[in-house]
């Protein structure tokens, strides 16, 4: 495990990634580091339009989250 200053920013390669198909055809995706404990999980919603949204759930902090878009690489 590697961490920076800021609590989100870290490299992990102890972890577990879950993986389950909503019914309205979006994903989600929940990582939770086993190696980091300032974070507790990472979920990540994928939706058919391109939409994302991100929700990390922290130890000693706030929950925060992202909206955006997600495409391919150019």
């Amino acid at each position: 495990m590697y961490c920076q200053e800021r609590p989100l920013d870290f490299t992990s390669n102890n972890f577990t990634i879950t993986k389950r198909q909503g019914k309205k055809g979006h994903v989600s995706i929940t990582i939770k580091p086993k190696d980091y404990n300032e974070v507790q999980s990472m979920n990540f919603t994928f939706y058919n339009n391109g939409s994302a949204n991100l929700s990390v759930t922290m130890t000693n902090r706030t929950a925060i989250s992202f909206t955006g878009t997600v495409s391919g690489l150019k």
